[in-house]
C-alpha cells in the first residue's frame, strides 16, 4: 500500500499537467526576430570615433526603408545603407564594413533599437477560405492551424496541401511552404505546424475530392 501510494505520488505531476501543443509547437521555429522599418529609431556609436560625446547618436529609417550614417559626430560624411527588412544585428555588419573599407583601420559599431514604430501585422486567406487575420506584438504567436480553426472551414476545403507565400526580407523573394492541416488537425503532429508572420498569404484551395 505504501508502495502503491509513494509511486502515485511521482506519477501525479506528469498525468494532470495540461499538454499544452500550441506552446511546444511554438518553440520548434522561434517567433521572427524585429526587422526594421520606416519610423524606426536606432542610436548610433562608434567607439573608435575621435570626436567623443555623452550619448549616441540618433538616426532614423527614412520612408524608403535607409538610413544615413555620419562616420564622425563632427564629419559631413555619410553612409547610407537599405536597411529596410534587415535586423540590426544585420546593418550593424553591414555598417562596419563599409567604415572598414574607406575610413577606419578598426571600428566598433554599436547600434541599438531606440525606438520601433509598432504597427500591427496581417495575415490573407485566399482561396477557398477568404479573410485577413491582424498580427499583434502583444499576443501570441498565431499558429496556421490555430488560424484555421479560428476562421472556420468549409468541407470542400483541401486542408491537405494548405500553401504558404512567404517574402524573405533579405532576397525579397517568395517561397511557398506546403503544409498538411488536416494531418495537424487529425493526428495532433504539431511539429510540423507553423507559426504566421507579417505578410504571409495563405492559400486553401478547393479539393476535388473528399
Amino acid at each position: 500500500m505504501i508502495l502503491r501510494s509513494l509511486m502515485m505520488f511521482f506519477l501525479a505531476p506528469a498525468l494532470v499537467a495540461p499538454w499544452s501543443g500550441a506552446q511546444e509547437s511554438a518553440a520548434l521555429e522561434p517567433p521572427p526576430k524585429h526587422v526594421l522599418r520606416a519610423g524606426d529609431r536606432i542610436q548610433y556609436r562608434i567607439a573608435e570615433d575621435p570626436v567623443r560625446g555623452p550619448a549616441p547618436l540618433l538616426v532614423v529609417v527614412n520612408s524608403v526603408g535607409e538610413v544615413s550614417f555620419p562616420v564622425s559626430r563632427d564629419s559631413d560624411l555619410r553612409i547610407t545603407l537599405l536597411v529596410r527588412g534587415k535586423t540590426v544585428e544585420e546593418v550593424r555588419e553591414d555598417l562596419t564594413r563599409s567604415l572598414l573599407a574607406d575610413y577606419y583601420h578598426r571600428a566598433t559599431v554599436e547600434l541599438t533599437l531606440g525606438e520601433k514604430i509598432v504597427t500591427p501585422g496581417r495575415v490573407q486567406f485566399f482561396g477557398e477560405m477568404s479573410a485577413t487575420l491582424p498580427l499583434t506584438p502583444d499576443t501570441p504567436p498565431l499558429l496556421l492551424s490555430d488560424a484555421i480553426l479560428q476562421l472556420g472551414f468549409t468541407p470542400d476545403a483541401d486542408l491537405r496541401r494548405v500553401k504558404v507565400h512567404r517574402l524573405d526580407p533579405d532576397s525579397q523573394q517568395s517561397r511557398t511552404l506546403e503544409i498538411n492541416v488536416r494531418s495537424i488537425l487529425r493526428e495532433g503532429i504539431r511539429e510540423r505546424d507553423l507559426i504566421l508572420q507579417d505578410g504571409d498569404r495563405v492559400e486553401v484551395r478547393t479539393k476535388w475530392f473528399n
